[in-house]
């Protein structure tokens, strides 16, 4: 088994984390160099009880040094607010109110944009994954704005993920041509190269006349194509000297 570099870093976080003695030997003997992150526990919920090391250190802190710098350093307190030390001041926390997922997914986007940072130093961080994930892959490309999404994209906002789930529904709702129109008409399922677009495809699986069934798309293909040849030789006879594209 490979070792890793004597360099390698390894973070462990939060600092008052309740290991056990044998997760804690086991931190102490792997290799590389131990950084420990301080990490600002939630007052008002729950929490592990921290290693006899962390809790001797809560104790030796002060009151002065136990008091938050920032505004943002009591969002510690945000379930015991009866406990909050009293604000600093220094604007690094503010507040609004949306009417809607929208309109919130919009001002956090303008404040974002409005700070003149770089997309890559700013960081959303929501209550829950939907709807706010769906909103901002939406904003980011009706803007253009890149993102990175830490819980990932659900399958059915990208073209090749609406274009399987369809597929899917068409197979098991025994292949009904509705589907498969709006499929193509959708632009999710397209021909590459093959020279005829998505939306002409659709208007020809209309007028084949097909319904539903798997057995029916033959025959309505072959009605569809008998069609359209005879149509192109009523028009060769009135216009014979019109050319063929």
């Amino acid at each position: 088994m490979n070792q890793p570099p004597a360099d390698a870093c390894l973070v462990i976080t939060p600092d008052t984390a309740g290991w056990w003695q044998l997760e804690r030997q086991l931190i102490q003997h792997l290799p590389g160099r131990h950084i420990v992150l301080p990490h600002a526990i939630p007052h008002g919920l729950p929490g592990p009880a921290p290693s006899g090391e962390a809790e001797a250190d809560a104790r030796g802190r002060t009151e002065a040094e136990s008091r938050p710098a920032l505004d943002s350093e009591r969002l510690a307190w945000l379930f015991a607010p009866e406990e909050v030390p009293p604000p600093v001041g220094d604007g690094s926390v503010t507040l609004f109110h949306a009417a809607g997922y929208d309109s919130e997914v919009d001002e956090v986007l303008r404040r974002a944009l409005a700070l003149g940072e770089p997309l890559d130093r700013v960081e959303v961080a929501c209550a829950r994954t939907e709807p706010y994930v769906t909103l901002f892959w939406e904003a980011s490309r009706r803007l253009e704005v890149p993102m990175t999404f830490g819980p990932g994209l659900p399958i059915t906002v990208t073209r090749p993920g609406r274009a399987l789930v369809g597929f899917c529904r068409w197979v098991e709702g025994g292949f009904p041509a509705g589907i498969l129109r709006r499929l193509l008409q959708s632009g999710d399922l397209t021909f590459g190269d093959e020279g005829l677009s998505p939306g002409r495809a659709a208007r020809l699986l209309l007028r084949s006349g097909i319904a539903w069934g798997r057995d029916m798309y033959p025959p309505g293909f072959q009605r569809l194509k008998a069609s359209l040849e005879e149509a192109a030789r009523e028009a060769e006879a009135d216009h014979p000297g019109r050319r063929k594209d």
